[in-house]
């Protein structure tokens, strides 16, 4: 049986190239000018995130308001079942790893990681076109 169906080219292609650069361009002594405290009086990696790139906020989000948070024209968008896939699965590592970083140095990390895994994702994406 011949599968006719074609993938989509995600709307936010564009938006993604640039936060691998921002990613990218974080530097330690960045994060921790724009550090986030928890009650606690602990790092808190996704504030921190947030305040630099907009992160883990679906309507903030670069590639989210890229694409009108419509899940299947994003990257991410790997199946369609419409549920943050950006955060699940193979994407969900470097999701994490953001979320939960425990230092500014393991931040900075985090974000490089994110950027490689970005811009491996679009590799795949470009060859179909």
């Amino acid at each position: 049986m011949e599968n006719n169906s074609k993938k989509i080219i995600p709307k936010n292609v564009k938006a993604a190239e640039k936060l691998i650069k921002r990613y990218r361009s974080i530097t330690l002594s960045e994060i921790k000018e724009n550090v986030a405290i928890n009650a606690e009086g602990v790092f808190n990696a996704r504030g921190t995130a947030y305040t630099l790139t907009k992160f883990g906020h679906a309507t903030k989000c670069t590639l989210c308001a890229a694409v009108s948070c419509c899940c299947s024209k994003c990257i991410y968008g790997d199946n369609d079942d419409f549920y943050n896939d950006c955060t699940c699965g193979e994407n969900g590592k470097t999701y994490n790893d953001i979320d939960n970083a425990k230092t500014p140095l393991k931040l900075r990390n985090a974000f490089r990681k994110r950027a490689d895994h970005i811009e491996k994702k679009l590799s795949k994406i470009l060859i179909i076109k």
